[in-house]
């Protein structure tokens, strides 16, 4: 594998999606190849280097779900005990609204919690009232039959890790996890008094002109922190990687905790996202095998995380941008150009459009504070969400939405039993469908 001119293929994206600064981390045996481009700011000049450390976004959940394997492994914690043996907070709302709720499906996603929700933050302002702050929160769907991808469901798996340690979330991810794998973590929220801040590199909104890359605090409620606070470095994140390896000499999970990490949780089908999911990392296959990882966003960076456990092999790219998802899904085929076949998700093509008018589809459909409505234009659909932004959209086989600017942007299901459309799923978040505001003739 030949990474000789890589650097320059970054610095080129980095300006054609004007992202400030960047980092590129590629890890094999035998070889790793660090990278840092541009700036920390933008118009600063203030240089990124390999130590630079950027919001992670979701990542963070990748090692939050570590953390609450090491306690499966230890016996503390159990995959598939109710959760409301260990948070009966969550219980007398009159409702069995988490009934059949465990770790398991917590960390799988397919636990049937909204994504966010803003009344359980504004009732909470620690991990430990989240459980309470939940407990009228009305399940997208009975817990195992499907994936929605939900913020919420980390911040209680970080809850359930604070109740049964009684330790903060945050004094344990440092002293469990990122402690023997050498990390040294910046944060985006820290509720911690006196505790110093290491520098983070500023995030960018970008749009369509240099003078539209902005700097942009990146900030998340305490409650969402083991969904999303940690800052690191594309080095850091290697360190995980590394401790997912087959021959990890970090030690912090057995290989019974790491399979059930690694492979594939029945019912979790993330379409629109990944070609799988385990317990804690996103599933990606390639041309010659699967990949585990994640991807995680925040207001103003994105980063990226590819391993191949089987072959002691990661990628990872952070950016402070908006626009570095872009950057990623562009350095992908150069990678695979010089042998690194990355795992990466192709969602599905769909064969055919069928008329909108032979499908009863028009409604409202919400995911709690998220939503969006299918309206009829013509012979054509308009697909609405909570921002505003329309796309004209088109149903095709196997009910999936094909965007007319190209490109499936979602799905819809039916019900099993009476065969009525009852969920759309749009980037592995499952909406249920609330409001009918028309009926297809």
């Amino acid at each position: 594998m030949d990474f000789s001119d890589l650097r320059e293929e970054v610095e080129q994206r980095a300006r054609k999606y004007l992202v400030p600064g960047a980092q590129l981390v590629i890890d094999r045996p035998g070889e790793t190849v660090s990278i840092a481009v541009g700036t920390a700011e933008y118009g600063t000049g203030r240089e990124v280097t390999g130590e630079s450390r950027f919001p992670v976004g979701s990542v963070t959940k990748a090692f939050t779900a570590t953390l609450a394997m090491q306690l499966v492994a230890d016996g503390e914690l159990a995959l598939d005990l109710p959760l409301t043996e260990y948070l009966p907070e969550l219980t007398g709302s009159g409702h069995d609204n988490f009934a059949g709720v465990t770790l398991r499906r917590l960390l799988s996603h397919t636990a049937g919690i909204v994504c966010d929700h803003e009344q359980s933050v504004r009732g909470s302002r620690s991990l430990r009232g989240l459980a309470a702050a939940c407990r009228e929160l009305e399940p997208l769907h009975p817990p195992g039959r499907f994936f929605s991808y939900s913020n919420i469901g980390y911040g209680l798996i970080g809850c359930l890790i604070e109740k049964t340690s009684r330790e903060n979330w945050w004094d344990l991810i440092e002293e469990f996890t990122l402690g023997p794998l050498g990390v040294d973590p910046a944060w985006v929220v820290d509720p911690r008094a006196g505790r110093p801040a290491p520098g983070i590199v500023s995030g960018h909104t970008v749009g369509s002109g240099r003078d539209e890359v902005r700097p942009v605090d990146v900030r998340i409620p305490a409650v969402w922190a083991p969904a999303g606070a940690l800052a690191l470095s594309a080095e850091d994140v290697v360190e995980l990687a590394r401790g997912h390896y087959r021959t990890s000499r970090h030690g912090l999970l057995g290989p019974s905790e790491t399979a059930e990490m690694h492979n594939a949780v029945d019912g979790a089908e993330p379409f629109g996202f990944a070609d799988g999911w385990g317990l804690g990392f996103a599933l990606f296959d390639s041309g010659s095998s699967r990949w585990i990882g994640h991807e995680g966003t925040t207001g103003g960076s994105t980063c990226n995380l590819r391993v191949e456990p089987a072959s002691d092999m990661a990628v990872v790219l952070t950016t402070n941008a908006t626009s570095g998802q872009m950057l990623w899904d562009d350095i992908v085929p150069v990678l695979r150009e010089r042998g690194l076949d990355v795992g990466s998700y192709s969602p599905r093509r769909p064969s055919s459009s069928i008329p909108a008018g032979s499908v009863d589809c028009l409604g409202e459909y919400r995911n709690g504070e998220l939503f969006w409505t299918l309206t009829r234009q013509g012979a054509g659909l308009i697909l609405t969400d909570e921002t505003g932004a329309r796309d004209e959209v088109a149903l095709c086989d196997g009910l999936l939405l094909r965007a007319d600017k190209g490109g499936v942007v979602g799905r819809l299901l039916r019900d099993g039993k009476t065969g009525e459309i009852t969920y759309g799923q749009v980037e592995g978040r499952l909406f249920r469908r609330r409001h009918i505001v028309g009926k297809d003739r």
